[in-house]
């Protein structure tokens, strides 16, 4: 039962949400909402596609290299 809500840490952690997003106010820093759809808030990109940083998120995807044609003889 180590997932179980106690409401009174409910409570801490939105007053502490709440200073975070006041101390990130006062650093100029823009507060990514949570749950923008799977999409990245700050690019509008797919999650899948790109991370935050703007790498990509599932490493550098290389296409699958030909199979070269073997010439007998």
């Amino acid at each position: 039962m180590r997932n179980s809500i106690n409401p009174k840490h409910e409570a801490s952690r939105e007053s502490i949400s709440r200073d975070v997003e006041a101390f990130l106010a006062k650093q100029s820093v823009t507060v990514i909402p949570s749950g923008v759809s799977g999409q990245d808030a700050l690019t509008g990109k797919r999650r899948s596609e790109f991370t935050i940083n703007g790498r990509a998120s599932t490493g550098a995807k290389k296409k699958p290299t030909k199979p070269k044609k073997v010439k007998n003889g």
